[in-house]
């Protein structure tokens, strides 16, 4: 049951941490991107049990091994970008999206889809290897790590859709942007399967969460700019500082301490959880 806890605490946390952030960038109201949320909850085994699955035993039989294998690396992007792009186009989300909370609503169809994610492979795991579950919940950390990304970056790739959509621009540019960064995303892992370039599959595994890491880091400052443009707010929000009493903004290089942030005040140089 230790993988069980641990998908559970990874659910939670995530929620928090994303979720707050979506609420933060969206502003009022709340409901949207509450809604888009939930809508987005079952879209990823929906796109597993409904169209993946299929589509891949369909090919095996039509595919041979080699082709198969990169024609099986497009699966994620080509089925599950779509997917929630569904959740954008819902009239009741289409309708309300504007320059100031789209990102913030992508986000949240983000964590939604990420969310069911955890879910269906919580699931998939205690089925196909029940002999991986039973370590203590803490051994799982890397699987908490990953899916908190993975979280934030489901909503970062569909953030530019949102925005165009909601500034009545064409939308397929965006689209296409988020087909190939989710591509790179999971390029390692492809790689690793491989040696590719003669490189260990050890090595490949331990490129793969510095990977992950650099693409969140470089989406989140991209989002935090376009935020910043459309919005005038922060990614993060505002925190005001305890001693001075003074508004700045929170920091994206900021040290994480559970759902808060330690960061020193620009203005007098205190250092506080924000």
């Amino acid at each position: 049951m230790g993988f069980v806890i641990a998908a559970i605490i990874t659910a939670l946390l995530t929620a928090l941490v994303v979720g707050s952030i979506a609420l933060r960038t969206a502003g009022p109201p709340r409901s949207l991107p509450l809604i888009a949320l939930v809508s987005a909850l079952p879209l990823h085994a929906a796109s597993l049990y409904l169209l993946r699955l299929p589509l891949h035993g369909v090919l095996k039989e039509q595919l041979s091994p080699d082709v198969l294998f990169w024609v099986s690396g497009l699966y994620a992007p080509l089925l599950e970008e779509p997917a929630k792009w569904l959740v954008l186009f819902l009239p009741f989300i289409a309708r309300r999206l504007t320059p100031q909370n789209a990102i913030g609503v992508a986000l949240a169809v983000g964590l939604g889809f990420g969310l069911g994610e955890i879910g269906t492979l919580t699931v998939r795991t205690l089925v196909n290897a029940p002999e991986t579950t039973h370590l203590p919940f803490y051994i799982y950390t890397g699987f908490l790590v990953e899916r908190l990304l993975v979280c934030f970056l489901h909503g970062a790739m569909i953030a530019l859709v949102a925005l165009r959509l909601a500034q009545g621009r064409p939308v397929w540019p965006a689209m296409l942007l988020g087909l190939v960064l989710h591509y790179l995303v999971n390029l390692p892992i492809a790689l690793m399967q491989i040696e590719a370039f003669g490189i260990d599959r050890d090595v490949w595994l331990g490129l793969a969460m510095p990977w992950l890491i650099v693409m969140t880091l470089g989406l989140a400052v991209y989002l935090a700019a376009q935020v910043q443009r459309t919005s005038g707010r922060a990614l993060l929000g505002e925190a005001t500082c305890g001693a001075c009493a003074k508004p700045f903004e929170r920091s994206l290089l900021a040290f994480n301490v559970g759902p808060w942030k330690l960061q020193r005040c620009p203005h007098c140089g205190r250092w506080q959880l924000v």
